[in-house]
């Protein structure tokens, strides 16, 4: 007779409720959710990281080409300008129509010392620009796993902020393209800059203050004798590396022209503002061989001919003060300025320029287009005031062409830009704040002290901005 064992229920259900039969399928049920958000936030952090690389690209790129092209141009050209230039670097697909719009781009002003951008739209000197993919804008980064568990997507912002400055050798010192050579004896007083973009080549017993600077793209380059740095006291802690684009060179032509048209952009230290004094393109300059005037809408411009061979000047050939003369020269013609004191106007020309013994040029310019080496030439010359910095009382020469000043070169607020060399002789104690600047090469002197302003009595010299990213 068989036997079959009756189990209550109850017993069944508490083996039951002991058994760990199938516990790993619950286990793995977790394991697979941890993993799953492990790896969305891996790889979705990194999608998001770099959207954000991209998004924070495309800010600075739209952020630099916005202060740059604001030198010359409106708000809204500049605006535009920097939307177009970053049309192709942010995908539809990924980044939508709007992560960077037109309001997103404002202009400002960088406070370096608290660190702080302050709106300002009439501002030429700092832009900021914020990206952004968020919710608001239908653009945020879309998750590819984390929406599993219910996070859709990441806002992703960024910003982007450049400023203007102007590197300290183009507002004090000699900066050339080419080779700058100094000879000897000379004293560079703190702050005072000599840049070359190929080297820089110094003779014997020059004493380099502290907080000069010498400044080349390679220090190997650095031309000295035997004994060099013994015999240059400070020297060699004077010296940089570096490199700079000839900004303000590769706009000289656009100066000059500026002056033919009578504008007063670059014609401040004249004192010729479109808010002071109507442009006036002069008064006829007395000559000889007569004149003629011609006008474009309410400016009249006076051209005057002066031929062939060399014609003196004097300030009576400049009756008005605050206006822009103009001259003209056919063949080999020059303009010599007799010994005298020229004061506040802008001449444009096309001829060679010289000054004769005793010259003093206080608060002019002179632009020539004539490309000559010697184009400008004087000696014995005096450039802006001996008025230890004070404002005004300077003098700026540009030339297409090179500068050169045999002997007794004086400079004191003086400004020479130049397309072909610059080399001068100049007296004892005679340069104070100036800013020689060739494309070509700059030949110096002995026996200088070459004094330092600070930018005090200076502030009129023509620059043009850098740009660097402050945020």
């Amino acid at each position: 007779m068989s036997h079959t064992a009756i189990t209550s229920p109850a017993r069944v259900r508490v083996g039951y409720m002991k058994s760990e039969d199938g516990s790993a399928t619950i286990l793995s049920l977790f394991f697979v959710l941890i993993f799953i958000v492990m790896g969305g936030l891996a790889i979705d952090f990194n999608k998001v990281m770099s959207e954000r690389t991209q998004l924070q690209v495309a800010a600075d790129t739209a952020a630099h080409a916005a202060l740059y092209s604001r030198e010359f141009k409106s708000e809204t050209e500049s605006n535009a300008i920097a939307l177009s230039t970053i049309d192709r670097m942010l995908p539809d697909f990924t980044f939508g129509t709007n992560a960077i719009n037109t309001a997103d781009v404002t202009f400002g002003v960088w406070d370096k010392d608290t660190l702080t951008f302050t709106s300002d739209p009439n501002s030429r000197t700092a832009v900021r620009v914020n990206a952004q993919m968020i919710e608001a804008r239908a653009n945020a980064s879309r998750n590819l796993l984390l929406r599993i568990i219910g996070q859709d997507t990441f806002d992703v912002t960024t910003q982007s902020i450049y400023t203007t400055y102007y590197p300290p050798c183009f507002n004090e010192g000699f900066v050339a393209d080419k080779p700058v050579e100094i000879q000897s004896n000379n004293t560079y007083t703190d702050g005072f800059c000599i840049h070359s973009n190929d080297y820089v080549s110094i003779n014997l017993n020059n004493l380099f203050e502290s907080g000069t600077v010498v400044s080349m793209p390679n220090l190997d380059n650095l031309d000295l004798p035997s004994s060099g740095f013994e015999q240059n006291e400070g020297l060699q802690a004077a010296l940089r590396t570096g490199e700079y684009r000839m900004r303000l060179l590769n706009q000289l032509p656009q100066m000059i022209q500026s002056y033919y048209a009578g504008s007063p952009k670059y014609a401040g230290m004249a004192g010729i503002t479109s808010n002071t004094v109507p442009i006036v393109l002069s008064e006829p300059v007395t000559s000889s061989n007569g004149n003629s005037g011609e006008t474009n809408g309410s400016t009249t411009t006076t051209m005057v001919e002066l031929g062939s061979g060399k014609k003196t000047l004097s300030p009576a050939n400049f009756p008005t003060p605050n206006r822009i003369y103009t001259a003209t020269c056919s063949g080999n013609g020059d303009i010599t300025f007799s010994a005298a004191t020229y004061s506040d106007f802008v001449l444009v020309s096309n001829c060679k320029l010289s000054f004769a013994n005793g010259v003093i040029l206080d608060g002019t310019i002179l632009a020539t287009t004539n490309t000559a080496s010697d184009s400008v030439s004087a000696s014995h010359v005096q450039m802006g005031l001996n008025d230890s910095c004070a404002p005004g009382g300077g003098s700026i020469i540009l030339t297409m062409g090179g500068f050169e000043a045999a002997a007794g070169l004086k400079g004191y607020g003086a400004q020479v830009l130049a397309v072909g060399d610059i080399q001068f002789a100049a007296e004892a104690n005679g340069i104070e704040g100036v800013s020689f600047i060739s494309k070509g090469r700059i030949d110096g002197t002995s026996n200088m002290s070459m004094g330092f302003c600070d930018g005090v009595g200076v502030d009129q010299f023509l620059r043009a901005p850098y740009f660097r990213m402050v945020n």
